[in-house]
């Protein structure tokens, strides 16, 4: 019979062989934290100088060690016993000896609090560390037995590996298992245990935990002299018998079955350790606590263990225990544990200690198992969901938990020892977590990154590293031949190849590579020659590079490459890799610190810093950023309040360089000078709320710009002038909300400005410069309006009309008076602000808008649909268009960024432009396109903001001369001034001539001055006369004839975009502009800079 069976009643010798358990008298409490620790007990390490100390058992406490600062301890806080902490012997020359043999365990009579005792004892010089005395917990879940099979084993490649080695050959390499015990006799652990085969009395390879005299191996005595009496098989250190059965079916049977249950051997069914051997080093007291796990550790190593897997934790970190997990691994052990199932970032310990391999669970996918600790102190990934293994004296089951996954990979690392026994634990480490699986884990696991340790454990790589070659694709670079200058792959461009490999496993000899690509390209060499890539070695083939050309149409993507390996011995591979083709400018995607919801502008704020992108963001800062993606001195500018909208520029203060204009969504209205510093009176707190860009325009005649904001807060139309006074007439209320920004033309033909809005409550609302209402406003149209209007005299009557589009899915135009000149529906809502254009050579202008119906409409005049338009994008269109000849042929294109981040450009017949689509792999809101000429090499840039924390301004770098035609509706609000008004020669004569006629010769102050890329000249002509108006340069040389012919009288606007009469733009200076007409003569000066 069985005299060391769990439950049974010891028969004899209990004297002898019962060694005192830790919790005779003790409790298990529980900290904060939720780590356990025993209530009168620590683990106290002496100095080496220190002598060993006495140890024994009083019923007087007091004990004395025999140490004189130690003994006052002891006398003053109870203590009753002194013992050694492992009471088994060790080698000598094991670096485990002189760690394990300074360590105690100290017992009080639990008068004290221990912690106290702990803190009084951690002072003493004659100690190492005092420690309480730390009870692990098992890391498992239950899961239902009868679910699935044993999926993980085709999921870390089992069957390949066992291909490579297997059967007996495993035997030789032994994995302890610290654990709750271990059920030996189950059919399929039996033939795995580790045998003792000096305490194996009968020989047969099993342990017959009976007497000797009936044939057992039970003789009492401790045969091979490590310190444990009949420990065939393995021992039971927290109760103290030579029986590691669990105490009832728990845990650690099943961990035992996950590193090698037995294999090939016709039931059950299998461990990944095939053969190798279990010790059952059982760390559980009687009522299943954890206490004597880590000399189980200490045991395992001593008798030999090449690995021991611990499937339990705690959160303390305690130095004693780091010291055995270090000192095991330079014994020849290394110890691999599970992460714990708190779904954490939190390390967990034996996990996390140095020279432990902490393992994470993953699922059937690679996915991460949601109840697996994580982070970067995790070294690998394993399988650890509805893991089935063995169970109680002859079952089966399936458990969840980092429990599971951390033997998998015992068993794992078990083969690998077995292929080469001369493998040291760094070697077996080393070829875990280079052979595992990354990309898979991490393709599974995007948003945990480095968090799961280098890869899901890959047994058939792991082995398979020492026979045969694994060649991987590490990089690439280019060399591009006829490079533009920007250092960016663009259409048209070509290309060497330069592509870097690494060989991971063994030596290739004649490595040899081919690629392939797309239509997009054309490659005129495909082969390149490596040569004997050795184990571990990198190598790139700069000498004999691949020649790629890329097509001057193609599309704007991320293309994959493909790369056929082959090398000696029949070994091939094949992997892609990517090769970007971009427009982007040098130096872009820029990152701003928040999210950008507002509209870009192109302006030059100093001609010392060239053309700027500048934007507002939701860091509650403006930014502006020259043309190499370098934020300008003095910015970006902290403002009270995240930034929703656009920036406008204008001369508001009287500098002769331009200002910037914010609103914040939190009701603070900024005057911004060009070095950053904030105007003289600004900000201002008015309005509560805005979602609207600032709208700036001379509406006085002063030649400086008055800034207009509609407030979403209060619904009032707030008016400022430079020095932060308000606009007479103004602020005026309204019963809503404005969403949409003002534009201001002079719609009633009065030779005044007016502001127009909507709101709301489905109201145009139209103000003369005075503030009160303009004749025939407000006009409802019926549905909330979210956008600005745009003016322009689209039907070619020489009168202004305005275009605006409502939540209720109708497009409208109305006249200056506010009737109406055509609706269309567009069945869809209308979050986009329409565009201007003249692209036909008619006499009115055409409209572009975005819907919510993912269409960009293109209007005429009389409603009607622009051949080619509507075009459908595929997203939602919340920002304006922009209309610009961006490839000098003549004709204007249309551009639009969706809110999927895609930028679309579109000929006039509803047709792509050249590379475009092009996107920016961001999404975006009501970010509207900006496109001007940042860098001044005579093309132009498309900007736009992005609504996401990174690469958040994407400037592309569209390669086409730019056209002297090009500019019709640069960027949100057309202007960087936000006019929302289309000017060219746009003429205001009424039929009657009543009051429109000037009544002498004038010629304006170009605005904005200085300016750049565009600025409009205004005149007066009192009479039907011939007309020059021409630009010259310093030198009187003519630059470009703006007027040359027969007008009629009026008042005249027009625009100039930098550019002279041969297309070319101009450099930075000052250049005059000379009007005659009528025998009379004008000049006036402007500054154009860059």
């Amino acid at each position: 019979m069985s005299l060391y069976g769990k439950g049974a009643v010891l028969l004899m010798m209990a004297a002898i062989f019962l060694t005192y358990s830790p919790l005779s008298s003790a409790e298990i409490l529980i900290d904060s934290a939720g780590n356990q620790y025993i209530s009168n007990q620590m683990i106290i390490g002496i100095a080496k100088e220190c002598p060993k100390l006495a140890y024994g058992e009083f019923s007087v406490a007091g004990y004395s060690p025999g140490v004189q600062s130690l003994d006052k301890l002891c006398a003053r806080y109870g203590m009753l016993k002194v013992e050694p902490w492992f009471t088994g012997k060790l080698r000598d020359g094991m670096h485990l000896k002189d760690v394990v043999e300074r360590m105690y365990i100290f017992t009080t009579d639990g008068r004290y609090d221990i912690r106290d005792i702990k803190a009084a004892f951690s002072r003493d010089s004659h100690l190492e560390y005092a420690e309480l005395y730390d009870v692990p917990i098992p890391y498992y879940n239950p899961n239902d037995p009868n679910i699935g099979q044993q999926w993980f084993l085709p999921q870390i490649n089992a069957f390949e590996a066992w291909d490579v080695i297997r059967g007996d050959t495993t035997k030789a390499v032994i994995v302890g298992i610290s654990d709750t015990g271990v059920y030996y006799d189950h059919p399929d652990l039996e033939p795995n245990m580790w045998v003792n085969e000096p305490e194996d009395i009968n020989h047969n390879g099993v342990f017959d935990n009976f007497d000797v005299n009936q044939g057992g191996d039970l003789d009492y005595v401790d045969d091979d002299d490590n310190g444990y009496v009949d420990d065939v098989i393995g021992y039971d250190l927290g109760v103290g018998d030579p029986d590691p059965s669990e105490e009832s079916p728990t845990h650690g049977t099943h961990v035992a079955g996950c590193a090698s249950e037995a294999t090939d051997n016709g039931i059950g069914g299998a461990g990944i350790g095939f053969s190798a051997r279990i010790i059952a080093a059982k760390g559980a007291n009687s009522g299943g606590a954890l206490t004597a796990v880590y000399q189980a550790i200490v045991y395992s190593v001593a008798n030999g263990a090449d690995f021991c897997n611990c499937s339990w934790g705690s959160y303390s970190y305690y130095q004693p225990y780091q010291n055995i997990i270090t000192n095991a691994f330079n014994d020849g052990c290394l110890v691999i544990a599970a992460a714990a199932n708190d779904n954490t970032i939190n390390p967990s310990y034996p996990a996390g200690y140095e020279n432990c391999m902490a393992v994470a669970a993953t699922g059937p996918n690679d996915s991460r198992a949601s109840f697996s600790n994580y982070g970067d102190w995790v070294d690998i990934a394993s399988p650890g969901v509805n893991i089935r293994s063995t169970w109680a004296h002859d079952q089966y089951t399936n458990l969840d938990g980092t429990s599971m996954a951390s033997p998998i990979v015992s068993g794992t690392a078990c083969l690998i020892k077995a292929q080469n026994l001369f493998r040291q634990p760094q070697d077996v480490w080393d070829i875990l977590v280079s052979t595992a699986d990354s990309l898979s884990l991490y393709q599974a696991n995007p948003t945990y990154v480095g968090m799961l340790g280098s890869g899901r454990v890959d047994a058939y790589a792991a082995l398979a590293a020492a026979s045969m070659p694994n060649i991987q694709y590490i990089s690439s670079s280019i060399e591009i031949t006829n490079d533009d200058g920007d250092g960016v792959l663009n259409p048209g461009e070509n290309i060497n190849l330069v592509v870097t490999l690494k060989n991971l496993w063994a030596d290739a000899n004649n490595v040899a590579a081919t690629i392939s690509g797309d239509a997009s390209m054309t490659i005129t060499d495909d082969s390149s020659t490596y040569g004997l890539m050795r184990n571990g070695e990198e190598i790139s083939n700069t000498s004999d590079p691949f020649k790629l050309e890329i097509h001057s149409d193609a599309p704007i993507y991320v293309a994959d490459l493909t790369m056929n390996v082959t090398a000696d011995g029949g070994y091939s591979s094949s992997f892609t890799f990517p090769l970007e083709i971009s427009l982007n400018q040098k130096n872009f995607p820029y990152t701003a610190g928040g999210n950008i919801e507002g509209h870009m502008a192109m302006v030059s704020l100093d001609h010392l810093y060239g053309m700027e992108v500048v934007f507002g963001a939701a860091d509650d800062k403006v930014y502006a950023l020259s043309g190499d993606g370098t934020p300008i001195p003095g910015f970006p500018v902290s403002v009270s309040g995240a930034i929703v909208n656009g920036i406008a520029a204008g001369q508001v203060t009287g500098d002769w360089r331009l200002d910037l204009v914010a609103a914040t969504k939190t009701g603070n209205l900024y005057v911004i000078h060009h070095d950053g510093q904030i105007a003289s009176g600004f900000p201002i707190a008015a309005g509560g709320q805005y979602y609207a860009t600032p709208t700036l325009y001379d509406i006085d005649g002063d030649n400086l710009a008055e800034m207009f904001f509609p407030a979403f807060g209060d619904g009032k139309l707030y008016a400022y002038h430079g020095d932060g006074s308000a606009v007479a007439g103004f602020p005026v209320a309204t019963p809503n909300k404005f969403y949409g920004s003002a534009a201001v033309g002079d719609i009633d033909g009065d030779g005044q400005m007016e502001i127009v809005a909507g709101s709301l409550d489905g109201n145009l609302y139209a103000w003369n410069h005075d503030g009160t209402p303009a004749t025939g406003f407000p006009v409802n149209l019926g549905s909330q309006i979210w956008v600005s209007p745009a003016i322009g005299d689209i039907d070619g009557d020489a009168q202004m009309e305005i275009v605006v589009g409502t939540q209720g899915n109708t497009f409208f135009a109305l006249n200056g008076d506010g009737s109406e000149v055509f609706q269309v529906d567009v069945g869809a809502t209308i979050k986009s602000d329409a565009a201007l254009a003249e692209v036909d050579g008619s006499d009115g202008l055409e409209i572009f808008v975005g819907t919510n119906s993912h269409k960009i409409y293109g209007l005429n005049g009389d409603g009607s649909s622009i051949n080619g338009f509507p075009v459908d994008v595929g997203n939602s269109i919340n920002g304006s268009p922009v209309i610009v000849d961006i490839d000098s042929d003549g004709q204007k294109e249309v551009f639009a960024a969706a809110t999927d981040g895609i930028i679309y450009g579109f000929n006039m017949d509803g047709t792509a432009v050249r590379n475009f689509p092009i996107p920016t792999y961001g999404t975006l809101t009501t970010s509207s396109l900006a496109v001007g000429d940042i860098d001044g090499d005579n093309d132009l840039e498309l900007a736009v903001g992005l609504r996401q924390a990174s690469d958040n301004v994407v400037v592309i770098d569209c390669k086409d001369d730019a056209s002297v035609n090009g500019f019709d509706w640069a960027m949100y609000g057309h202007d960087v001034s936000r006019t929302h008004r289309w000017f060219d020669f746009m003429l205001n004569v009424s039929e009657d001539g009543q009051g429109l006629i000037p009544s002498e010769l004038a010629l304006m102050q170009n605005y904005p001055n200085p300016f750049n890329p565009i600025t409009r000249i205004s005149f007066d002509l009192p009479e039907p006369s011939y007309v020059k108006l021409a630009l010259y340069n310093l030198k009187g040389q003519e630059i470009i004839k703006l007027v040359d012919g027969n007008q009629k009288a009026g008042r005249y606007e027009l625009s100039w975009n930098g550019m002279n009469a041969d297309g070319n733009t101009v450099s930075s200076g000052v250049y005059f502009y000379r009007l005659e007409a009528g025998g009379q003569i004008a000049i006036r000066k402007m500054v154009l800079i860059k």
